[in-house]
């Protein structure tokens, strides 16, 4: 038995139990009778390291001693890191391997097959969806910036004419965006011919006939602009 707390010759005397009942004191070291006392006869350190162990068998010695040396470190890792803050094994394993790997793997990207994509029944591994802390807080590019003041959109180049013309535009967009109904999208026959009837659209060709007349609109607008911006150049 290994132990780093207790010194190796300290010796207590401890009771035992005979065949006939009669109880005898006897002398054992200190670090068994703290195992016994505390532990209960469990090996708990066995427990959690047996539940997620990265041991596999080898031809070579020395990678068992080396996948249990890593194993008793996590768990022990783990142990120090309950006092602070309670968590999961599992959980605490996940997190560490994360943090080991930083975001470094040098496995080769595989294209996921389509059949997986379409999975029915019953969800598992609720838990496990989601982003975890150590990846969401992550330092990047994504974290605002402070300034030394508050911030405006710059109209000075843009002239009276544009401005409106912009506001215009983004209304026509959000209303072309939330009604796409039939009074906007026409049949071409309704419109060449003059034929009294109702277009039979499906709401697919309604949408894709309002994003349409709404590309258009951007193309009128973005010829106007051009225009005036000729007109604004001769004028200088």
């Amino acid at each position: 038995m290994l132990s780093n707390f207790h010194d190796p010759s300290e010796v207590v005397e401890v009771n035992r139990t005979l065949s006939n009942g009669a109880k005898v004191g006897v002398t054992c070291p200190k670090v068994v009778s703290d195992y016994n006392k505390f532990m209960g006869g469990v090996d708990r350190f066995d427990q959690k390291r047996n539940a997620y162990m990265c041991d596999h068998r080898s031809k070579k010695g020395w990678y068992r001693l080396f996948y249990y040396l890593l194993d008793a470190a996590v768990v022990n890792a783990f142990i120090q890191h309950c006092h602070f803050t309670p968590n999961e094994y599992l959980w605490f394993r996940l997190a560490l391997g994360r943090e080991l790997i930083s975001g470094q793997s040098f496995r080769k990207k595989t294209a996921i097959p389509a059949f997986q994509h379409k999975k029915r029944g019953r969800q598992s591994g609720q838990k496990m969806v989601g982003v975890p802390g150590e990846i969401r807080f992550h330092k990047g590019d994504h974290h605002p910036v402070k300034t030394t003041g508050r911030k405006t959109i710059d109209f000075t180049g843009c002239s009276a004419i544009s401005f409106v013309l912009i506001i215009l535009l983004l209304i026509f967009g959000i209303v072309v965006a939330i009604f796409p109904s039939r009074y906007i999208v026409m049949d071409t026959q309704l419109i060449v011919g003059g034929a009294k009837r109702q277009c039979s659209l499906s709401p697919e060709d309604y949408i894709a006939g309002a994003l349409m007349l709404y590309l258009d609109a951007i193309n009128l607008f973005l010829f106007i602009l051009q225009i005036l911006n000729q007109f604004s150049g001769d004028e200088s």
